[in-house]
């Protein structure tokens, strides 16, 4: 972040301890209709005009670590493998076939894990290897196959016919910032770093590459995702919910607010001067 936009950060959190109500000129809001929330028929046209071209997090690219490990992630309902091919790169497949079954079956309910569909062998560390045995395999243009002999498996190792469908497995777009996945539909959409801008630059103190994932929980919250987005939107519920002896760690009397490009927007709250 540079310095002159935190300098003016500071100044917007002290603007903020010293008003006493709206600023001047501060607009009225208009009404948001219940249905937004609550009819399916809106529901339905951000499924087909939202959430289909825009970038969404699926995982840290640690999780992936090596040659064939793998993934598989819920998109919209719509079922997802997450490869680390023999050169390192991650690609993301859907994981259904034309005819609706899966190429990776899933394990549980949670659409979420991490293994390795292909065991590396000692011989070629830089290609795919089944568990018991040991034929190269190259992961190139969504078809899984022995480059030397051709023979065409599927995600699980199996050898299966060329004809199959199979042997167009159909690709996502799969971008990385600072060590988070994100995966997008729309083949057209805009670069992911291009789409995040200015965040990228603005986060990069934090070194996001640096990171690595510990732990993960997995929680479905059972309403409208703009309950959830909203909830994290503002600031005036710290001091009621996220106490320490009666004090929040946050004062939310400082915080400014960013409305940034792409519907993106920054929180900045300064700590309390009493946690």
């Amino acid at each position: 972040m540079k310095e002159a936009l935190v300098e003016r950060l500071k100044e917007e959190i002290r603007y903020e301890f010293s008003r006493e109500g709206p600023p001047e000129g501060f607009p009225k809001f208009p009404d948001i209709p219940a249905g937004r929330y609550r009819e399916e028929g809106f529901f339905d046209l951000e499924m087909k005009h939202l959430w289909t071209k825009v970038w969404l997090y699926a995982n840290r690219q640690e999780e992936l670590p090596d040659p064939g490990s793998y993934q598989l992630w819920d998109y919209l309902h719509t079922p997802v493998v997450i490869v680390r091919d023999e050169e390192g790169l991650l690609h993301a497949f859907y994981n259904t076939t034309p005819s609706g079954k899966y190429y990776v079956e899933p394990h549980d309910d949670s659409g979420l894990y991490g293994e390795r569909i292909f065991e590396e062998g000692y011989e070629t560390k830089q290609s795919f290897q089944t568990q018991n045995e040991f034929p190269r395999r190259s992961l190139k243009d969504g078809v899984l196959k022995d480059p030397d002999t051709g023979q065409v498996y599927d995600l699980k190792g199996q050898p299966v016919s060329p004809t199959t469908d199979v042997d167009s497995l159909q690709e996502l777009r799969c971008e990385i910032w600072d060590g988070w996945v994100f995966i997008n539909q729309d083949l057209n959409a805009e670069p992911l770093l291009e789409w995040m801008h200015p965040l990228p630059e603005q986060m990069e103190m934090f070194q996001g590459e640096k990171l690595r994932l510990i732990n993960k929980r997995r929680t479905i919250i059972p309403c409208n995702w703009k309950v959830t987005v909203e909830a994290f939107q503002e600031v005036y519920h710290f001091k009621h919910i996220h106490q320490k002896a009666g004090v929040s760690g946050l004062d939310q009397r400082g915080a400014t607010m960013g409305v940034l490009p792409n519907g993106h927007s920054r929180m900045i709250t300064p700590l309390s001067k009493r946690a």
